[in-house]
Order: C-alpha cells, then sequence, then structure tokens
C-alpha cells in the first residue's frame, strides 16, 4: 500500500526452493495469511521458475523479488536472461553477499534490477571497471588514481539511487529477534 491505494497487484517471489516455505511462513506471520483460496503473491523456486517460465511470463506481475540474487551474478547465465524478459515495473534483488570486490557481478545484478542504466558490459567496463581497478593498483599514477576516484563516486552516485546496503547491525535495530512473532495473538 502507497498512499491509501495498492500499488502492485501482483508479485513474483523467485528463490531457492530450500527457502520457499521459509517466505510463505514470514507471509503468515507478518500479514495474517492463513486460509485464502488465492493469494496475489507466487513464490517459486529458481529452478521451478525455469521450467515454468513460458507459463510465468504470462502473467502479469507488478513486483519481481529474487532472493538470493548473487545466483545473477551473470548476466549471460539463463535465469538472469529470463528474469531480465518479465515484463514488469519494479524488481527487487535481495542478496547477503557483498558485491562491492566485484564489479562484473555489481553490473550484472544492476542490470537484472534496472535494465540498461549501466550500459552494455563492455561499456561499464571501459567507463567504470577498468579506471577503478587500475587506479587501486600499488603503482597507479596519480592520474590514474584520481579518474579512478571519480567514476567511483560516479558511479555510487547514479546506483545509490535504487542500490541499499543494509549491515546486520542496522537490521537488527529494525527487525525482531529470530523465532519471535511480529503479532500478538488478539
Amino acid at each position: 500500500m502507497y498512499g491509501g491505494h495498492c500499488s502492485v497487484k501482483r508479485t513474483l517471489i523467485i528463490t531457492p526452493g530450500s527457502l520457499v516455505k521459509n517466505w510463505s511462513s514470514e507471509f503468515r506471520k507478518w500479514l495474517g495469511v492463513y486460509e485464502q483460496p488465492s493469494y496475489p503473491v507466487m513464490i517459486i523456486s529458481y529452478e521451478m521458475f525455469l521450467r515454468s517460465v513460458e507459463e510465468v511470463r504470462n502473467i502479469k506481475f507488478g513486483l519481481v523479488i529474487c532472493d538470493e540474487a548473487h545466483r545473477l551474478k551473470n548476466t549471460t547465465i539463463k535465469t538472469a536472461t529470463m528474469i531480465s524478459g518479465l515484463k514488469t515495473k519494479r524488481r527487487i534483488l535481495l542478496t547477503g553477499t557483498p558485491v562491492q570486490n566485484d564489479l562484473k557481478e555489481f553490473h550484472s545484478l544492476v542490470d537484472v534490477c534496472n535494465p540498461g542504466i549501466l550500459g552494455t558490459q563492455s561499456c561499464f567496463r571501459r567507463l567504470y571497471e577498468e579506471p577503478i581497478v587500475h587506479g587501486q593498483q600499488p603503482d597507479a599514477t596519480s592520474e590514474e588514481k584520481l579518474l579512478g576516484q571519480t567514476r567511483a563516486a560516479e558511479l555510487n552516485r547514479l546506483t545509490s539511487m535504487f542500490f541499499l546496503r543494509r549491515t546486520s547491525e542496522v537490521n537488527s535495530r529494525y527487525l525482531p529477534p529470530k523465532g519471535t512473532r511480529a503479532f500478538n495473538d488478539m
């Protein structure tokens, strides 16, 4: 809900098979969703998504959430290609794996979430990755260091509009301890 109106009618959650039941349990815990005949949320494993992609493509989702999104670290893998091909206005990628140390993986994840914003992989490599990496080398000239820092700041500014990084310390202030119920029984 946003401004009293439903902003997303259908949501697709793609997650590792081992987490499908966890997502379902979280919906019941946080939203009190129990015995309804249908839900506006589809929770599916990555493997089942690949087997059912033709059927899933026919459903209009307002939001696609990919849990353990570090699986999509390469835009040439089939899963990333199929998810990128879904017609949806919003995509959220969740990962506990730091991506700041591999710019190629970072580009791939950003491209699934926000297609085209960083350009093609080769354009990104030339414009951001190479200057940033060269600028961090011990033998880099002062010009290379400055260019690398400038490009890193530019990349940070561009992606900070949609890329959120939260440490476990920050999350622990807002989430209840594991195993506790969000709401007391009424």
